[in-house]
């Protein structure tokens, strides 16, 4: 039996990070995988950028997460995802579900499965390592 999958608020330790943000860009390019967030209040942009490669990852829009983002809201409190943009997921299905897809290829020890959610749309990011999360003009 499966592990019931557990979403963690995540902290990354960078001053003056805002709590929300829209997702603006995507970048995936060899060796990097970028995403670029926009604060709407506060006019600036984040990049968070993983710097080496990438297991997998996935954008959905989010009218298209409205299950999940219902039991979320139900298990942690409505604000806990309308508020807040950046997680890690323990116990994760998806990660599960990659480890099964790729016949054990993907050793789910050394993942962690990022999650964005943005106000626009989510992004799942399963990697062995953070990004490394800045500023930009």
């Amino acid at each position: 039996m499966n592990e019931k999958e557990i979403w963690h608020k995540w902290e990354p330790t960078v001053p003056g990070l805002s709590k929300k943000y829209s997702i603006k860009l995507i970048e995936d390019i060899i060796g990097e995988y970028n995403i670029y967030l926009y604060d709407h209040g506060e006019n600036r942009a984040v990049r968070v950028n993983f710097y080496e490669s990438t297991a997998i990852s996935r954008r959905t829009n989010i009218n298209y997460r409205s299950a999940e983002l219902n039991r979320l809201s139900t298990e942690y409190g409505e604000s806990f995802f309308k508020e807040w943009t950046f997680f890690k997921i323990s116990n994760s299905q998806y990660t599960r579900d990659l480890v099964e897809e790729s016949y054990g290829m993907l050793d789910a020890a050394y993942c962690t499965h990022f999650v964005f959610v943005g106000s626009n749309c989510i992004v799942d990011v399963i990697t062995d390592h953070e990004p490394k999360i800045e500023f930009i003009q």
